[in-house]
């Protein structure tokens, strides 16, 4: 059998609003009405209130409701009116013509439901209905309807009546009615109806608390309760002292008197038995916080769960501690009271569910989802740090559907730094100094990872300390080339001292120190450790080997290629690692390569090179290099610079020589950075120098539709000189005569300060090419580019003279270009000597400068000192 308020019962109660009558309170003429209502809710399905059936059994109930004179009417209707809202909560105007009944009979209960529903603008409810009966109902004297009254009053705004009203309430509150009482202090505290006065507030709160026994339930007195507890609790209200005091922002924020806080305590547990939200959701922040209470998560996840059927902050609250604190349990209950809340619009559920279908685990990824529910959000608390951060990472990568916008992105990283997030403060500052996402600036990088400082945050100081340590060049504006930002110093002390710093709150386990700011922190240290180990002292190199373990112990692959080679050091065995052999140290930093270390990597490849007592199998080379590849290819600078060096002849013997391989490599390099937008200039500059490089050396390497392509961005870019001159050489060399006369033109047009352009103008007029050939002219532009440093200028010069038979001016400028490392100009600055060619004749270092030229590969330098040791022999 279910009870009038649908739900299963095995010893028939009836239950009025927070008091429970059994069966023996009531007469048996109501007993019969009751239990043919239950009876006829029990077999009406949900959906079907509004059936001619259910509507007869209804107007029937009513008839026999009013026509037994033993019931009490109003009383009987508030029961059925309750079962009703019950069974029917999808419609509550069911309700309404049995509160009505029950009002017209002096139920003051059911005036009052009547006015929460009206606040719902439930149809049939009329105000005007209302507020003329609450008019008529005054003759009676009835307290609690001239509370009830002065509530109709204040919801249709009625001021005049309600000052009319004022002394019938006051006079009902010196007579000690609680109901009266319960309105007067709730309209005092707020200002409804009459001056704010706390003083008068406080006056009723402590006579209300006097004259409603302890255990009391009635609801209607739960508001005052509320209040009176708030007060006490914020110090404003203070046990045996009438003065009202200045009101600390939230409870237990400042110092309460034990009296004080037990009288707060108290009127919040009776507000919060009745059901009341915020009463509730007050005493689950102080148990939860464990302010002027001991702390207790039971405690307060009751209380929240009370608060929670109309407070969207107590769902929240008690979906997030039942998730920490009852890992075991069903979390689906538990994320369901969440996603109410964030329905209901708080933000911060927003924010948890926003977080979690991000990073997974007891929600399934949707990143557009979250997307929307960060804007969501954002839009309710617009001062959200948290929100505005994850929104920004999402934005700068265009993810969960969010267009990409870096000015946007900035935006949103600028705010959440203004409400001090320390995450956002390293961003920004990154974001400054790499001059990516927003336009490089070295002072707003500083002052945004001294920010971050200032909160521990270890990737800030890792970053501040390797700036301070490497210092930066001077920055230009690239708007305004004129103007320049001014370099960072070098400062190894300071750097030194902001990194020992960090390394103290390493030590400490702050919550600031997250894995990837550990990270950065050991990688710089134990840099120093290797190149400049005097700087640390044997304390320091432990804690940062205990980093490096703490890391490798949470599964960072990339700490095992810092911990390897730190064990790896043949000169000195650093504190900390004694337990770790070579053969374990070169497994961890092999491990690190398969788990994508490029530093790994190229540590496995340089074994090979320089250690072959090492004996890493080929196919961890080749490993090695393709990841190297492949890093190179999707952006990584470094790793580019070090693989197309190789690939092109000029790092070693690292990879071998492969002008296609290298050539795909920038390609897709530059397809990356320039439609990626992740880059400075100088990357791309640098791709594309390489590129211009590459073909110069072996013009058939690329399709002619790839050349233009490389082609169209040289011109681009043709404002960086490096570019400038490559694109010049390849096309004297290569281009068509038509191309050649363009460049001469446009070389002789732009009247370059460049030495490289002006040693090109000059090797124009030399050979011809692009212009009719002029000896006095290329040796004029020769002598440009040779006074600005030009080696190759002044060899060819050297050349030149040489022709003419000027020999001093010869020597001389062949010297020039020796001592400026020109090394293809040592075999004739030898003959100079042997001869006594512009010099005087000096044997011992002809042959010292023949001996440098066949060490560097001159085929005649060879010959010449093997015929003259045979002539010797």
């Amino acid at each position: 059998m279910w009870s009038v308020l649908g739900r299963k019962t095995l010893s028939r109660k009836y239950v009025l609003p927070c008091r429970s009558y059994t069966r023996s309170q009531y007469t048996q003429p109501q007993i019969t009405i009751l239990d043919q209502w239950a009876r006829v809710v029990e077999t009406t399905p949900l959906t079907s209130f509004n059936s001619p059936v259910l509507e007869t059994a209804v107007k029937r109930l009513m008839l026999e409701t009013v026509q037994d004179r033993t019931a009490n009417v109003g009383e009987i209707a508030v029961q059925i009116g309750l079962g009703c809202a019950k069974r029917f909560p999808e419609s509550l105007v069911s309700c309404i013509p049995w509160y009505k009944l029950a009002v017209e009979h002096g139920d003051y209960t059911a005036a009052h439901n009547l006015l929460s529903l009206s606040r719902l603008e439930i149809p049939g409810i009329e105000k005007d209905w209302l507020k003329t009966w609450a008019r008529r109902s005054l003759k009676t004297q009835n307290p609690n309807l001239i509370a009830f009254f002065s509530d109709v009053l204040q919801e249709s705004k009625d001021t005049e009546d309600l000052f009319a009203l004022l002394p019938l309430l006051e006079k009902m509150a010196a007579l000690g009615h609680p109901a009266c009482v319960s309105k007067l202090a709730v309209r005092y505290f707020h200002g409804k109806g009459v001056p704010q006065d706390l003083s008068i507030a406080a006056k009723y709160l402590l006579i209300l608390s006097k004259v409603v026994p302890e255990g009391d339930p009635t609801p209607e007195y739960a508001q005052a309760f509320y209040l009176l507890g708030v007060m006490y609790l914020t110090g404003a209200l203070r046990f045996g002292d009438p003065q009202i005091h200045p009101p600390t922002p939230t409870l237990g924020a400042g110092p309460i008197d034990s009296k004080s806080k037990i009288e707060g305590i108290i009127a919040l547990e009776r507000a919060t038995g009745t059901g009341h939200p915020g009463a509730a959701k007050a005493l689950g922040d102080i148990y939860s916080q464990g302010v002027l209470v001991p702390k207790s998560i039971e405690d307060a996840m009751a209380c929240y769960k009370i608060a929670a059927h109309t407070n969207a902050e107590a769902m929240f609250h008690f979906g997030t501690l039942g998730l920490t604190h009852y890992p075991n349990e069903d979390p689906s209950e538990f994320i369901q009271f969440i996603e109410k809340s964030a329905n209901a619009g708080e933000p911060r559920a927003k924010f948890w569910l926003a977080k979690n279908l991000l990073k997974g685990g007891c929600l399934q990824t949707n990143e557009r989802q979250a997307a929307e529910l960060l804007a969501e959000s954002l839009e309710l608390n617009p001062q959200d740090p948290d929100a505005a951060f994850e929104l920004s990472l999402m934005t700068i990568d265009g993810r969960g559907g969010v267009q990409k916008d870096f000015q946007k992105a900035s935006r949103l990283m600028l705010l959440a730094a203004s409400r001090e997030h320390p995450q956002a403060y390293f961003l920004l500052g990154s974001w400054y100094f790499e001059g990516k996402i927003v336009k490089r600036n070295l002072k707003l990088a500083v002052h945004f990872w001294t920010k971050a400082l200032e909160v521990h945050n270890v990737e800030a100081a890792a970053s501040l300390a390797k700036l301070y340590w490497e210092g930066t060049k001077p920055v230009a504006d690239p708007e305004n080339p004129e103007v320049t930002q001014p370099a960072i110093e070098k400062d190894s002390s300071l750097s030194m001292k902001i990194a020992r710093e960090a390394l103290r709150w390493s030590e400490k386990k702050s919550p600031a120190c997250s894995e990837s700011g550990l990270l950065l922190l050991a990688k710089f240290l134990i840099k120093r450790i290797w190149y400049e180990n005097e700087l640390l002292s044997g304390s320091e190199i432990r804690s940062t080997v205990a980093i490096l373990r703490r890391l490798c112990d949470a599964g960072n692959k990339e700490s095992l290629y810092y911990l390897g080679m730190t064990a790896l050091d043949e000169e000195q065995r650093f504190p900390g690692i004694e337990d770790i052999s070579p053969q374990a140290a070169i497994r961890m930093v092999i491990e690190a390569m398969e788990h994508g270390s490029t530093e790994a990597a190229v540590a496995v490849l340089s074994w090979n090179e320089n250690n072959p007592h090492f004996e890493i199998p080929e196919y961890l080379a080749e490993k090695s290099r393709e990841l190297l590849y492949r890093s190179a290819s999707e952006g990584n600078a470094m790793m580019y610079r070090i693989v197309v060096s190789g690939l092109i002849g000029s790092h070693g013997t690292l990879f071998p020589t492969d002008f296609q391989k290298a050539a795909e490599i920038s390609l897709e390099f530059l397809e990356h950075q320039v439609e990626e937008g992740e880059s400075e200039e100088g990357a791309i500059a640098g791709a594309i120098t390489n590129l211009l490089n590459i073909l110069y050396h072996s013009p058939n390497v690329l399709l002619d539709r790839i050349k233009q392509e490389v082609f169209s961005l040289a011109d681009r870019y043709i404002h960086i000189p490096e570019i400038k001159y490559k694109y010049f050489r390849y096309f004297i060399a290569h281009g068509t005569p038509e191309e050649q006369r363009l460049i001469y033109t446009w070389s002789i047009r732009e009247k370059t300060d460049d030495d490289r352009l002006l040693f090109l103008l000059g090797a124009m007029y030399h050979t011809g090419i692009g212009t009719h050939p002029d000896i006095e002219e290329a040796v004029k532009y020769y002598e440009l580019a040779a006074q600005k440093g030009n080696s190759s200028a002044m060899a060819n010069l050297g050349r030149l003279y040489a022709e003419r038979a000027r020999y001093a001016e010869s020597f001389q400028w062949r010297k020039m270009a020796v001592a400026k490392g020109d090394t293809a100009t040592l075999y004739e600055l030898a003959l100079h000597y042997y001869a006594g060619q512009g010099t005087k004749r000096d044997i011992p270092e002809a042959m010292r400068l023949l001996t440098m030229a066949a060490r560097n590969g001159h085929p005649d330098a060879k010959k010449m000192l093997a015929l003259l040791q045979q002539l010797d022999e």
